[in-house]
């Protein structure tokens, strides 16, 4: 029988006992979550999840397709540090510029067309607003056909 007893009020022998030493990075301060080294910030860490409002980057992300290009492009220009805020910011008002024209398109054939492009906008941006909070969790960026692309080549360029 062994020396270890596994009941809650025994103590481990010295031999088995857990030391747990956090790691710290080049600043004596420990990480916490996921982090991007920027070459371009000076070679800064920069958190994923910091972001220039105080909100958190899913809840950011989903109210970029609330109100369309107003709330994408107020996002834009206050949101400066977070990309997957901003990558769904410019994929929200790219996107409500293509719904804009096909509203007026549509309004010219057929009111009964209007009103099913209407409808069918406000259920994608509902569902864009509930992908990107949910995405957040792993940072996938759902990506609109011919709209995610340029979106994307919009925050790179950036």
């Amino acid at each position: 029988m062994s020396g270890y007893n596994n009941s809650p009020g025994a103590k481990r022998p010295e031999s088995q006992a857990i030391h747990i030493t956090p790691v710290a990075d080049n600043y004596g301060a420990p990480t916490a979550g996921p982090s991007t080294f920027n070459s371009q910030d000076g070679g800064q860490r920069i958190s994923r999840y910091e972001t220039s409002l105080s909100l958190r980057y899913d809840v950011e992300a989903a109210l970029a397709y609330v109100l369309g290009v107003f709330s994408g492009a107020l996002l834009l220009v206050l949101e400066k540090k977070n990309d997957y805020v901003r990558f769904h910011a410019w994929q929200s008002s790219i996107m409500s510029a293509v719904v804009f024209f096909a509203l007026v398109f549509t309004a010219l054939i057929s009111s009964f067309l209007y009103w099913l492009v209407l409808l069918a906008a406000i259920a994608a941006f509902g569902y864009m607003a509930r992908r990107a909070y949910f995405d957040g969790a792993v940072f996938e960026r759902f990506a609109l056909p011919y709209v995610g692309p340029l979106a994307l080549q919009f925050v790179d360029e950036e």
